[in-house]
């Protein structure tokens, strides 16, 4: 997945690994923009990692069943730099696919948060 450039700087999200359709969960490497998370475990509602016997939160993900389609919020510490916000470090960080528009992302997160709340 490849963000548009006119809306944020260029993101690339690419998933490396086993997603269980039945139970819509992802097991596997994640990379954004050349950062490689390992051993991370994604479930509709929370994106987890494991480094070593620490486990280590990676937000709030949402997604659709054929997991085309993504929100997910990410602490900036766990952000490549390129992405992240000097100014404000506590913000919440958004990437959302496909999107190419801040209205469409909108759109997009909100639908994926509707469906995870509908289902609850």
């Amino acid at each position: 997945m490849e963000e548009h450039l006119t809306f944020s700087p260029p993101i690339q999200l690419a998933l490396d690994g086993y997603y269980d359709k039945r139970n819509a969960q992802f097991k596997g490497t994640i990379e954004i923009n050349g950062k490689r998370y390992t051993n991370c475990f994604l479930v509709n509602g929370t994106g987890l990692r494991y480094e070593g016997a620490n486990l280590i939160r990676l937000g709030v993900s949402y997604f659709d069943a054929e997991m085309v389609r993504i929100a997910w919020s990410i602490p900036q510490a766990e952000l490549p730099p390129d992405l992240t916000h000097r100014k404000f470090p506590d913000a919440e960080i958004w990437l959302v696919s496909p999107a190419s528009s801040g209205e469409e992302a909108r759109s997009v997160r909100q639908e994926m948060e509707d469906r995870y709340f509908s289902r609850k």
